[in-house]
C-alpha cells in the first residue's frame, strides 16, 4: 500500500472509531451516577433482558439518544442529546429507564406522538437546533445552552427565561420566532412545557 493509501486508510477508520465513541450512551442505576452501570453504542430494547438489572436513574450521554421508561421502545418516550443527567427524573424521566435507541434526524426535530418546537441558539434560526416534543425544565440539561429563536411547529407551548419554568414566561403558539425580544422575555429560553 502506497503512502497515500495509508493515510486515507487510517483517516477512515479514525473517523469511523470517532463516530462510534460520539454515539455512545451510560446507564446508571441510580442517580447521581451511582449503582450498577451499562453503557451502549446500539439499541438496547430492554436494559434487564441486557443483564441491567435496575431502571437507569442517571446517565452519560455521547450524540442523540431516544430513551423509554417501557421497554421496546415504548411508554414515556425522550430524546437525550449529549450530555450528563445526573437524574433522569428532570427530563421526565421519572420511571427510569428501560429501553433506549439512537435517535435519527428526524426523530430530533419532529415526532409523530405529538406538538413539537424547535429551538436554536442564535437569533433569526441559526446555530445549534433542538427539536423536542417534551417539557424540558432545563435547556442546559440537553445540550443546549440557550435558546435565542424558535419554530413552534405545533401546539401551545409556554417557554420562560428561567430554569424549572420560572421567571419570565409566555405562551407559544405554532409560528416563528427569530428571538427571544419578540417573544417579550428578559433572555434566552431556559425551559419549556407544553401548555395546559
Amino acid at each position: 500500500m502506497n503512502s497515500i493509501g495509508k493515510h486515507v486508510f487510517l483517516a477512515a477508520a479514525l473517523t469511523m472509531a470517532t463516530q462510534a465513541i460520539a454515539q455512545q450512551i451510560t446507564f446508571f442505576g441510580r442517580e447521581a451516577y451511582q449503582g450498577s452501570s451499562i453503557t451502549a453504542d446500539r439499541g438496547i430494547g430492554n436494559l434487564q433482558r441486557s443483564g441491567f438489572s435496575e431502571r437507569a436513574s442517571s446517565a452519560v450521554v455521547s450524540g442523540n439518544w431516544e430513551a423509554c421508561d417501557g421497554p421496546d421502545f415504548t411508554g414515556n418516550c425522550f430524546i437525550l442529546a449529549p450530555g450528563e443527567y445526573p437524574s433522569l427524573r428532570d427530563v421526565g424521566l421519572t420511571a427510569g429507564v428501560s429501553s433506549a435507541r439512537l435517535a435519527d434526524k428526524r426523530a430530533l426535530m419532529l415526532d409523530p406522538r405529538g406538538p413539537q418546537i424547535v429551538f436554536y441558539d442564535q437569533p433569526g434560526f441559526q446555530g445549534q437546533s433542538f427539536g423536542s416534543y417534551m417539557p424540558i425544565p432545563d435547556l442546559k440539561r440537553v445540550g443546549l445552552n440557550r435558546a435565542a429563536s424558535v419554530v413552534v411547529e405545533a401546539g401551545a407551548w409556554e417557554v420562560c427565561d428561567g430554569e424549572r419554568f420560572s421567571g419570565r414566561c409566555v405562551l407559544l403558539r405554532p409560528g416563528r420566532y427569530p428571538s427571544f425580544g419578540v417573544i417579550e422575555l428578559q433572555g434566552p429560553i431556559a425551559s419549556v412545557r407544553l401548555a395546559g
